[in-house]
């Protein structure tokens, strides 16, 4: 195909107008090998400027149609114009200084152009990042779960992002849809109990989101203060989120969230309660949309890996997944805006639902950072003139086992779904046992590749030592190991096994692995929930009427054991 161009940094609209003229696109009418070829925005914007088709885009690209095609409008951004977006006046701080712009940060330019790298990505392989619907091309990231096929797309889609990523996650839009998914699972029945209108907010947003091809980011664990009392029992409020104000024409909120993966770099943020609520919390049962750049929200960011050198850091150096505290200072949300309020008994089934999709997610994109391990391992072996060697074969088989049964029960996720008001979730049960398997067992992972890495992982001197005059050919001599890795070489390789495991960022993956989509208590607790055990029961209860004589035991006759019921 021929890609987008990429245009100088454009402003883009966040209004449902905001579909930009760039993307509107021609394929086959048939459908048949369906090449997608872009009309250039200056193509479209000359006619338009000469007045021949008036103001109308699409009778201008219709112009430029050959006979058979059909006119599709692409709602796809470009990296820059993503990035230009992100210039907006929002509210971040990041090393006790308010941060000017996100964009041109020495630290936080990093995560910008990590989430960028996703906006690239729709142009560079649109069968698996682009969907199609009503005739219109958006993320596949916001195709509305409504059959087993599209859990199955998302799984690859998560998948190859993560690829594409250096094998780090790239949440810009995945996260946010996670949660977009979990509502639209859920809302309907609130809807039908309450006599709500949810869904149809729910649905016109997600419609201007797909059209503005935002990236959206979640705030959904609260501050929580004392664990020992429940939201409504806080001495200070502020440690949850909650509704301050009902105005007829929408909500105020105020409180804190924590753990908001790219808030800082998104275009929205979507707000979710945080844990299940009794029925005299009602002020803390919120869901909305919020804009970055809302007046009274602001991003407190964690300290980012530093300004370190890609030879010495060749992931970290580029990926970053930024983190903040996020502060809810009397953030007006338009009513339009606005998913759930006052209504407790759903919060509990919105966290359920999202949990489902977000470890879902987190199956999808694990196994391949651990794939990445593998490689790295096979290069150290290799580097070390020891590719046979039995601790070598034993490393691999570790490896190999764990990301096959990440990406094993996320296929089988995929396959099994729940459905609920028509929306297909993943199937609750692999998607728990799945994230408490990877997060349990990544320490594993780490020390297996440090295991065969040996020593030099930590002691390594830096590039810089190798560039000087009196010292580096020594140490490219003396460091070399096998033929064809001399010092240099080795050490870029330690280098690139201490970025994984040892560094600050591998500390951070450490930590996501454990309290990333939930904590391995919560995971547990779900899995409990979740398994039928009352067919496991029925089942053993057979088997014991048997043993003590009340089955009809006559050849041929006794009860047959209940089958398991589909997960």
């Amino acid at each position: 195909m021929i890609s987008a161009p990429r245009s100088p940094r454009m402003r883009v609209a966040k209004g449902p107008e905001s579909i930009c003229v760039q993307s509107m696109i021609r394929v086959p009418a048939s459908g048949v090998g369906r090449s997608v070829v872009s009309i250039g925005r200056s193509t479209v914007e000359s006619l338009l400027t000469f007045g021949t088709y008036g103001t109308d885009a699409t009778n201008a690209v219709s112009a430029l149609m050959l006979p058979g095609t059909v006119v599709v409008h692409m709602a796809l951004r470009t990296s820059d114009e993503f990035v230009d977006g992100l210039s907006d006046g929002r509210e971040v701080y990041y090393g006790g200084a308010r941060v000017e712009d996100v964009t041109t940060h020495p630290v936080l330019s990093t995560s910008v152009e990590h989430a960028a790298s996703e906006f690239d990505a729709q142009f560079d392989a649109p069968d698996v990042f682009v969907t199609e619907r009503d005739g219109e091309r958006f993320s596949r990231y916001f195709e509305p779960v409504e059959d087993q096929g599209t859990l199955e797309r998302r799984r690859r889609l998560v998948r190859e992002s993560t690829c594409q990523s250096d094998g780090v996650f790239n949440c810009i839009r995945a996260i946010g849809s996670d949660g977009l998914h979990a509502l639209a699972a859920v809302l309907p029945a609130v809807d039908e109990r309450q006599g709500t209108a949810y869904t149809t907010r729910l649905r016109s947003q997600l419609e201007r989101v797909r059209r503005a091809d935002l990236g959206v980011a979640v705030a959904m664990t609260d501050a929580k203060g004392d664990r020992s009392k429940r939201p409504s029992e806080q001495t200070v409020a502020d440690t949850y989120v909650r509704v301050v104000e009902r105005r007829p024409d929408g909500i105020v909120i105020r409180g804190a969230k924590v753990h908001t993966s790219h808030g800082p770099v998104s275009d929205e943020l979507l707000v979710l309660p945080g844990r299940g609520l009794a029925a005299d919390e009602e002020d803390f049962a919120v869901a909305c949309l919020v804009p970055c750049e809302a007046s009274g929200l602001r991003f407190v960011c964690r300290r980012s890996w530093g300004d370190v050198d890609a030879r010495d850091a060749p992931v970290s150096s580029r990926r970053d997944e930024i983190e903040s505290v996020t502060l809810f200072d009397d953030v007006f949300v338009p009513a339009e805006r606005v998913f759930l309020d006052g209504y407790p008994n759903a919060a509990g089934e919105v966290v359920e639902a999202f949990a489902t999709y977000h470890r879902f997610t987190a199956l999808c994109y694990r196994p391949e950072f651990v794939d990445l391990l593998l490689g790295v391992v096979e290069l150290l072996a290799e580097s070390n003139g020891l590719s046979d060697a039995r601790g070598v074969r034993r490393a691999r088989t570790d490896l190999i086992e764990y990301i096959e049964t990440v990406r094993g029960l996320a296929v089988a996720a995929a396959a099994t779904p729940a459905i609920r008001n028509g929306r297909y979730l993943p199937n609750p049960t692999y998607c728990n046992v799945g994230k408490h398997r990877f997060a349990s067992e990544y320490h594993d992972v780490c020390r297996t590749v440090q295991d065969i890495a040996g020593g030099l992982a930590v002691t390594v001197p830096p590039v810089a030592a190798f560039d000087d005059d009196t010292v580096g050919e020594t140490l490219t001599d003396v460091l070399g190991g096998s033929d064809g890795w001399d010092g240099r070489r080795r050490r870029a390789l330690f280098a690139l096994v201490s970025d994984l495991t040892v560094s600050r960022f591998a500390g951070w993956q450490e930590v996501l692995s454990l309290h990333g989509e939930g904590s391995l208590a919560a995971q547990r607790r779900s899995m409990h929930a979740a398994y039928d055990r009352a067919a496991a029961t029925d089942r053993a209860r057979v088997l014991l009427d048997r043993a003590v004589g009340t089955e009809n035991n006559t050849p041929g006759g006794g009860s047959e054991a209940p089958s398991r019921n589909n997960r």
